[in-house]
């Protein structure tokens, strides 16, 4: 959409109400919108998902450790492997036996899991999204590629 605008409907970088009308969006079938809302609710559900697990988490979290502060990196726990994990409740001043800190890591490494793959379906759903605009738009590979960047 940048790249529309920037190529075809920019005016010294001033955008009016009656541009909108120029923009090529085609009109859609209620069956040609079908694949579209199936994507979109399957990407819904995902989201609802991925926010039970990562509440999951840090809910457990809280309720183990009373005085931990959740620093961005440990609000995206997921995205952290075990020692990055481990330095972050460190920063908290939480130290654990071996055996708790291999419990811990334990159902860290579960719900990190669990929680990569519903990232995962997540873009993928966006991705055939994805394809099927361009298939709607005939785009060739070439203007894909323009496009995605």
């Amino acid at each position: 959409m940048n790249w529309y605008f920037a190529n075809f409907l920019s005016d010294n970088l001033n955008f009016y109400p009656d541009d909108v009308k120029r923009l090529p969006i085609p009109v859609l079938s209620a069956e040609q919108q079908k694949p579209f809302i199936e994507l979109g609710n399957t990407i819904i559900s995902y989201y609802k998902q991925l926010d039970i697990k990562t509440e999951q988490f840090s809910n457990y979290l809280k309720s183990r450790f009373d005085k931990i502060t959740f620093s961005k990196k440990l609000e995206n726990w997921y995205n952290l492997n075990n020692v990055e994990f481990l330095l972050e409740l460190k920063k908290n001043k939480i130290s654990l036996k071996t055996k708790d800190e291999a419990d811990l890591l334990s159902y860290f490494q579960e719900l990190k899991q669990e929680t990569t793959s519903l990232i995962s379906n997540i873009e993928k759903k966006n991705s055939e999204i994805d394809n099927l605009v361009y298939k709607i738009y005939n785009l060739t590979d070439e203007e894909i590629e323009i496009v995605s960047k």
